[in-house]
């Protein structure tokens, strides 16, 4: 039965987080039959929403230091887009 649901060859032929990724995805709600399309595109709408007012709130209070502190913040952007 676990060959239905497992790669072939697992555990050898898959990387050491792969169980957590599987973990991730099913506390996202992929593959439960309760889940709607209705609700995935709430979910997906709600998260982009957070997202972009994050950004304006974020330029609101952060606008004028863009400009003179140009190469910090690319640095910190950098950092974020790593982590």
């Amino acid at each position: 039965m676990y060959a239905a649901f497992l790669p072939e060859g697992f555990p050898a032929t898959v990387s050491d987080d792969y169980l957590s990724f599987q973990a991730l995805l099913a506390g996202l709600g992929v593959g439960q039959e309760a889940a709607t399309p209705l609700g995935a595109a709430l979910q997906w709408v709600l998260r982009d929403l957070v997202g972009m007012v994050g950004g304006v709130t974020f330029s609101l209070y952060q606008g004028n230091n863009l400009d003179s502190c140009a190469k910090q913040w690319r640095f910190f952007a950098d950092c974020m887009n790593n982590v």
